[in-house]
């Protein structure tokens, strides 16, 4: 999920803005992260879990 894109599009077909959550899973010290974006209704979650909230909200790659 690239959020500058996915922001990019909404705007271009008058969507909705999107709506970003992150979940935090695992210990303080090895934490995972998994990220939600839902637009116009449809909810889309990573397919993994990432190392940062900022890798599971852009997806870098699947190299979180």
């Amino acid at each position: 999920m690239y959020k500058s894109r996915l922001q990019e599009l909404s705007h271009k077909c008058l969507w909705n803005l999107p709506e970003y959550t992150a979940t935090k899973q695992g210990t303080d010290h090895n934490p995972h992260f998994q990220a939600t974006v839902t637009i116009n209704d449809l909810l889309v979650t990573t397919p993994h879990h990432c190392r940062s909230s900022k890798g599971a909200q852009n997806d870098e790659d699947h190299r979180c």
